[in-house]
């Protein structure tokens, strides 16, 4: 038996026609954001930038100058953290919510003097404009035992090639006068807390200390390094009392490890109370001068 086709009227196939041409509801598109991480002060620095709503990480190496991330999710939460620069202090890491496009600016702050070496002696020299043209490490035979060279009032020596004879060296520095326990009171030591300075003239202009401008012994009281060497390694724990030029005494305070060789020891003042001891790892100096009485401060 066969079925009889009926044709189609007019009206029918429009209809037909109309509906297989009408598309679907059309998707609404996705909100994004854009993130712009940009350095400031330093020129390259490693990041890493995390989206902490989905744990992906978007970025984890050597950034210049800026960078620009792009499509990223409408309300995601993005942490931008900057990593360790040589000689500059490393932002904290920041969290940004993208709700609009975003800039994120990692600032890194130059970190103020050099970091301390145990024989090294370098930097710039603060505090005048007066040119100079060498400093002296004094001994207890000579003003003038070890000469370092300055550049354009900057210097960079190595203390470890300069070996004090037996003549240069003092001993008993912390028995007489002293109390406390020393392991070993024969060793032989020379101490230099300043640098004699003289200019190009052979003229005696000050002096230079090693200020002490960062890390842990910086929160002293007016802290300055110490250069000692020593023939030998001891420990000594105690109190030395000095005389002052007003007739008055001035008491130190005393606690290092000493090794045998140089040495460089932190040495702070509160009024007439000093106080000595091994400094921290962390220390950064800065070379600053110190006019004499006869040298004129440059304006």
């Amino acid at each position: 038996m066969f079925m009889k086709m009926l044709p189609l009227s007019a009206a029918t196939l429009g209809l037909t026609v109309l509906l297989t041409a009408c598309p679907g509801p059309t998707p609404t598109p996705e909100v994004t954001h854009s993130l712009t991480v940009a350095l400031s002060g330093a020129s390259g620095a490693p990041v890493k930038v995390t989206n902490t709503s989905t744990g992906l990480l978007l970025f984890n190496d050597m950034l210049s100058g800026s960078k620009t991330f792009t499509g990223l999710k409408a309300g995601s939460v993005l942490s931008v953290e900057g990593g360790a620069v040589n000689n500059f202090t490393a932002p904290s890491a920041q969290n940004v919510t993208l709700d609009a496009d975003k800039t994120v600016t990692l600032t890194y702050q130059p970190l103020v003097g050099s970091a301390l070496s145990q024989s090294m002696i370098t930097g710039q020299v603060t505090g005048t404009d007066l040119e100079m043209s060498n400093a002296y490490v004094g001994s207890a035979k000579s003003t003038f035992f070890g000469k370092i060279p300055l550049t354009r009032n900057s210097m960079n020596y190595d203390l470890s090639a300069l070996v004090p004879g037996t003549e240069d060296l003092v001993g008993n520095r912390f028995g007489q006068n002293c109390t406390g326990t020393n392991s070993d009171a024969s060793a032989r030591t020379l101490y230099n807390s300043r640098l004699a300075v003289y200019g190009v003239q052979d003229d005696l202009l000050g002096t230079v200390v090693e200020k002490i401008v960062g890390g842990q012994d910086a929160t002293r009281t007016n802290p300055i390094i110490v250069r000692l060497y020593s023939d030998r390694a001891f420990t000594f724990t105690g109190t030395c009392t000095y005389p002052a030029q007003n007739g008055t005494s001035i008491t130190e305070a005393i606690n290092i490890s000493v090794s045998k060789g140089w040495n460089a020891l932190v040495s702070s003042t509160t009024g007439t109370a000093l106080d000595l001891r091994n400094v921290s790892t962390d220390n950064r100096v800065q070379l600053v001068f110190e006019c004499n009485s006869k040298c004129n401060r440059a304006a």
